[in-house]
């Protein structure tokens, strides 16, 4: 029964099928999110249903979420027994969830995780590019951490870290964050007054750019959150932390529950390249990123040409979460 579910998400991931509908999803998502912000509040519903209900996008992936789902609900195991994937943590972490419940959760993390995550690799894969110094450090530090696991005490590899939360802080995928519409007329402790209908947002570009928050602002430091003792290389700060300084992830009371997911995967991600290809920019004259209203994103004709490497015994550099 085990094996039956521990083959539930690969053999899903390797459908054409399946991958196809979640392609479509979230290009038909990412489009309709766009559309209905410039449209009449009434006409939203409309909008919405026309692009993505009578596409039938959203039912094509569900389909093949809620069989998963429900399959995983049907056939319970012990708890040291269940896959660890995504689809079994919101099965746990709902009390009496349907299948689909659990599909429509699922689908809103396929959403969430279509685009940031891809922006910062392609931000990271640039900074190396640009800054080709930070290669041999961050591929020594791989090296020898050997099969590293992903702990609850989120201390390892602190030169990666540093460097993807640097590429993170030079490259924030929107300009500001954390918008809040006033519903009614507030004054601040300091007698600013918001009126209703106004919005809040809090300016994290130049928050992270600001001399005041970080020494030269401006300037690329890969091992900025990093400190040297007799062990070696340590965090100062870790790319998850959120804070005031760096609300990358939103603010401190309510960051981003995936934050620990992204930065591991991105990790891996990153390190997967660093060990296994020689890289550089196709053309040197392409900016790194553009503007989108208030989203910035790696620029449509930044490429790279990749080289593979001769490779050392691919089990030294293994990283696996816990």
């Amino acid at each position: 029964m085990y094996t039956m579910l521990e083959k539930d998400l690969p053999a899903a991931a390797n459908d054409s099928r399946f991958f196809e509908a979640v392609m479509r999803y979230i290009y038909f998502a990412g489009f309709c999110e766009e559309i209905l912000q410039f449209s009449p509040q009434f006409l939203c519903p409309i909008i919405g249903w026309i692009i993505m209900k009578s596409t039938r996008v959203t039912q094509n992936v569900n389909k093949h979420l809620t069989a998963l789902a429900a399959r995983r609900l049907d056939n319970k195991v012990a708890k040291e027994q269940e896959p660890k994937d995504a689809v079994q943590w919101i099965i746990g972490s709902r009390k009496k969830a349907t299948a689909e419940e659990v599909a429509q959760q699922t689908l809103a993390y396929i959403f969430g995780s279509a685009y940031q995550m891809p922006m910062l690799i392609s931000f990271a894969i640039y900074s190396l590019c640009k800054h080709p110094e930070y290669i041999q450090p961050l591929r020594t530090e791989i090296l020898r951490s050997g099969r590293v696991r992903f702990n609850h005490q989120n201390n390892e590899l602190p030169l990666l870290d540093s460097f993807l939360k640097e590429t993170a802080r030079m490259n924030p995928v929107t300009i500001f964050g954390m918008p809040r519409k006033v519903m009614a007329p507030f004054t601040f402790s300091d007698g600013t007054h918001v009126p209703a209908n106004n919005w809040i947002v809090v300016p994290q570009q130049s928050q992270m750019k600001d001399p005041a928050n970080y020494t030269n602002p401006e300037t690329f430091d890969g091992f900025r959150f990093v400190k040297s003792n007799k062990e070696g290389a340590a965090s100062e700060s870790r790319f998850s932390h959120p804070s005031w300084r760096f609300p990358f992830w939103g603010s401190v009371k309510q960051a981003c529950p995936a934050r620990f997911y992204v930065t591991d995967m991105t990790k891996m991600i990153v390190a997967h390249f660093l060990m296994k290809y020689e890289f550089k920019l196709a053309d040197e004259s392409v900016p790194d990123s553009f503007a989108w209203q208030v989203i910035r994103i790696p620029h449509p004709r930044l490429g790279f040409y990749l080289k593979k490497r001769e490779m050392i015994d691919e089990t030294e550099h293994c990283l696996y979460p816990k």
